[in-house]
């Protein structure tokens, strides 16, 4: 469910970049539902693995780069078009490393 959540949060963010909409309010790495988890059941249960930690590192830059591309497309999308594009290729490399960091805890419970 976690991957689906934050592909859909991709999605979203992505989608209001092509239309021009800047949407400040889409919440820090840790009041997605996968950053709630995290937190409370998922550090019960997986806490003492590598593989959690990885995850939050991961999970973090995903909503610290759709944050930044978020500034600054309200600031001025033209004059950062390349800075929002790399923005979001990060996004897609920490997003990936975080679908893979979910699968290893999986894997490793």
């Amino acid at each position: 469910m976690a991957k689906i959540d934050h592909m859909i949060y991709k999605n979203y963010t992505y989608s209001s970049t092509l239309d021009g909409k800047v949407d400040s309010n889409l919440g820090d790495h840790k009041a997605c539902e996968l950053g709630k988890w995290y937190t409370h059941e998922g550090k019960e249960i997986f806490g003492h693995l590598a593989s959690y930690r990885d995850l939050a590192i991961h999970h973090k830059l995903v909503h610290d780069n759709i944050a930044k591309a978020m500034k600054l497309l309200g600031q001025d999308t033209i004059k950062h078009a390349d800075d929002i594009v790399a923005l979001f290729q990060e996004t897609e490399v920490s997003s990936q490393n975080l679908f893979a960091s979910l699968d290893n805890l999986i894997q490793s419970h």
